[in-house]
């Protein structure tokens, strides 16, 4: 696991439930978007989850979250 409690519960959430939106997450776990999103981008630079749609192109776009090693076949 991870050094932080948030980011474990989000890993924890993904493993349960597959891919996942930012606020689908935040509202599950109780943890402000905010918060959700920095720690979901971390454990992204970290290669421990992904998001169906690359960073630069997220302006109009909501990416699900899923953990690195589990397949996603969930669309926007």
């Amino acid at each position: 696991m991870t050094n932080h409690p948030l980011r474990d519960r989000i890993m924890a959430y993904l493993e349960g439930h597959g891919p996942r939106r930012t606020s689908d997450i935040s509202a599950a776990l109780r943890a402000s978007k905010g918060a959700t999103q920095y720690h979901l981008s971390a454990l992204e630079s970290a290669s421990l989850v992904r998001s169906n749609i690359p960073p630069e192109s997220r302006a109009r776009s909501t990416p699900f979250y899923t953990l690195v090693g589990v397949s996603s076949d969930a669309s926007e």
